[in-house]
């Protein structure tokens, strides 16, 4: 399908159309909690600046400190999702970026609210193509960019529904994400960028799950140390920390230049170091079966890498939870 015609599909309707203002006449402000009485969408006095593009409305209303950014209109509507949506418009655009930029600095609010769509505000950026909105949402530490809509649909499997290659791959390399959530049709993102031909997102969504693999394997060694008894705990704790460090941890950067055969010998060599340094005495045998199952799924990558066929594919994605 079209990657227009998919994102129109999936959000045309979000605003129901309208960024003009409503005449005052029709309105009446209820003090109690400055909601517009009579106002379609539900909006606050807030909410129906940023849908108008005021600027200067905007910001003064920022100022009061009793202000409620995570309020929403009767359609679920932030003051992001306005934002966002509103930067589409061909005649005020600009207005609405910079009321975004204004929104995105004000960091008390909750960053995950959904609308009656169950669209969060990271989603909807995908949604309108807002390439500058989704780079602020996606840097903030609180954002969550795995919250699906009610299609099941995240902003990864958006961005590639949509080819919007540049989106899929800052999400792929973010580590909030995670690379391997099914999407309504029980699909992984890796499936769907084999299906659709996309090389590239092929080749980066298994290094970002071998990636995952190494800080699994991190987070093994730490609990391997935990449980070591006090008496054994310097000397064996010592030689453990010493193999993560001859395996050369390197970060997500270095793993994109490594050549991808030696990264996954790498991950497996280490993995086989660690396993032998767990006699049939130690407390801490029992993590032996998490490093096979690691070690099996590493292998499963490597098939698949060699093949690129559906079979060795769908192995793997088996595998991969």
């Amino acid at each position: 399908m079209n990657g227009k015609v998919y994102s129109f599909l999936i959000f045309a309707g979000f605003l129901n159309a309208s960024y003009g203002s409503i005449s005052q006449s029709d309105e009446k402000i209820d003090p109690c909690n400055q909601r517009i009485v009579g106002n379609p969408f539900g909006d606050t006095l807030y909410l129906k600046a940023i849908r108008e593009g005021d600027i200067d409305a905007v910001q003064r209303l920022l100022i009061d400190p009793n202000l409620d950014l995570s309020v929403q209109n009767d359609e679920g509507n932030t003051d992001l999702m306005l934002a966002i949506a509103g930067g589409e418009s061909d005649e005020f655009g600009e207005n609405y970026r910079k009321i975004f930029d204004l929104l995105v600095r004000k960091t008390n609010r909750d960053w995950n609210l959904k609308n009656k769509k169950e669209q969060t505000a990271i989603l909807l950026t995908v949604g309108w193509n807002r390439e500058d909105c989704f780079e602020a949402l996606l840097g903030e530490p609180e954002v969550d960019p795995n919250i699906p809509n009610k299609d099941g649909s995240t902003p990864l499997l958006a961005a590639m529904a949509t080819k919007q290659l540049k989106m899929a791959l800052a999400l792929i390399n973010c580590s909030r994400v995670n690379v391997n959530r099914r999407g309504t049709h029980g699909k992984l993102p890796l499936q769907i960028a084999f299906e659709t031909e996309v090389p590239r997102l092929v080749n980066i969504l298994c290094r970002r799950s071998l990636v995952d693999c190494d800080v699994q394997i991190k987070g093994i060694v730490q609990k391997i140390i935990e449980e070591l008894d006090p008496a054994m705990q310097l000397e064996e704790s010592g030689k453990l920390q010493a193999l993560l460090e001859e395996s050369a941890q390197v970060s997500m950067n270095g793993y994109a230049k490594c050549p991808i055969g030696n990264l996954i010998d790498a991950i497996r060599g280490k993995i086989e170091l660690i396993s032998n340094q767990l006699d049939v005495n130690s407390p801490a045998l029992h993590f032996k079966d998490q490093l096979k199952e690691l070690d099996e799924k590493t292998k499963l990558f490597s098939e698949f890498l060699t093949h690129q066929d559906e079979e060795s594919l769908r192995n793997l994605c088996e595998n991969l939870k």
